[in-house]
């Protein structure tokens, strides 16, 4: 948050600290990051200057106009600041990193959906796909990609996937950037057979080779989220005809 650029009193909301407490936090964080503080000076000065700011792939996020009419009103011309001033600075320096950060997502899924022709370019033309025969990285190991969840990519994958190629996904998203500043970037990679599951390594191994039921595990999380509620999980507790059966019930009572 702070690095987004939150002010003392969104973050002490946030919190539920006092102002004072929540800028010792953030004068704190900024302290013990001196390289953040020249970077955020840097972007504050191109914003100001430039009226836009860039993301890693040149995507721009313009403030020109904000920026203009805020220098027009008094509170600037008497004081040198001002509060839309202020945002935009914030703003900037959240453009630049969301903004990279959607870079590189979008680059990963393009890099991972279209196949590479031979002198290394990336085929978009679905007629020159199929003619020529070429194969996605997807493609290749019957992966596909079902959802983009900000910086997240949700893939429908086989029950017997190889590992090595859920780890070139992870390949392809840590190094669509350029890399010339010397960031080494990470891509997690977690495996579920329904959403918002998490299994280990060796859970997954166990399910592919047929001695763990993952449906034992879901109606162990459903059983304990449900169990602050009241309610014992079984199966179609939640189907339309249980609930008008109930309602019913409770009518002719």
């Amino acid at each position: 948050m702070v690095v987004y650029g939150i002010t003392e009193l969104g973050l002490s909301e946030q919190i539920g600290s006092s102002k004072e407490e929540a800028k010792q936090l953030i004068e704190g964080f900024k302290s013990s990051m001196p390289n953040y503080l020249m970077w955020e000076a840097t972007t504050h000065k191109e914003v100001m200057e430039k009226g836009f700011i860039e993301t890693v792939l040149g995507r721009k996020r313009r403030f020109g106009e904000t920026i203009a009419e805020a220098k027009q009103e008094d509170i600037w011309k008497k004081s040198g600041w001002h509060w839309k001033i202020e945002k935009c600075k914030r703003q900037s320096c959240n453009a630049k990193i969301q903004g990279s950060s959607a870079d590189q997502t979008k680059k990963a899924m393009v890099d991972l959906f279209y196949p590479t022709r031979l002198d290394g370019t990336k085929c978009l033309d679905r007629r020159e796909w199929l003619r020529e025969g070429y194969m996605s990285q997807l493609e290749k190991d019957d992966l596909h990609l079902v959802l983009q969840v900000h910086d997240e990519l949700i893939f429908d994958v086989p029950e017997t996937v190889d590992p090595a190629a859920l780890k070139a996904i992870t390949d392809t998203m840590a190094n669509v950037i350029p890399n010339d500043v010397g960031v080494k970037f990470k891509s997690d990679i977690e495996v579920s057979p329904y959403w918002g599951g998490n299994f280990s390594k060796e859970q997954i191994r166990l399910m592919t080779e047929g001695l763990l039921d993952w449906k034992d595990i879901f109606k162990e999380e459903v059983n304990k989220k449900l169990s602050k509620f009241g309610f014992d999980y079984k199966v179609g507790i939640f189907a339309d005809g249980d609930l008008d059966d109930e309602n019913d019930s409770e009518e002719n009572t």
